[in-house]
């Protein structure tokens, strides 16, 4: 009877070992999934942010076409007159 009550302890205390386990991995994962989601919260706000450079880039250069072209407008007038007015 000593040793059934005993197996019984022990059984006891491994379902609660395996328990404790259980929780503690239910609250890695837990903490994995919101670490994942954050992750890629930010990856969508990079994303977007390069595409508002890209534009500006290409703003940005868009402009410095127009400013080479009116240069070389200029280039061809008198000197002391604009290209554009």
């Amino acid at each position: 009877m000593a040793r059934l009550e005993q197996q019984e302890a022990e059984a006891d205390a491994a379902e609660s070992a395996a328990l404790d386990a259980l929780m503690a991995a239910r609250a890695k994962k837990d903490r994995l999934r919101k670490q994942r989601k954050q992750l890629k919260r930010r990856e969508q706000e990079w994303v977007d942010e390069s595409g508002k450079f890209v534009e500006d880039i290409k703003a940005l250069e868009a402009v410095e076409a127009l400013n080479r072209e009116v240069a070389h407008l200029e280039d061809g007038l008198m000197p002391g007159t604009l290209a554009l007015d």
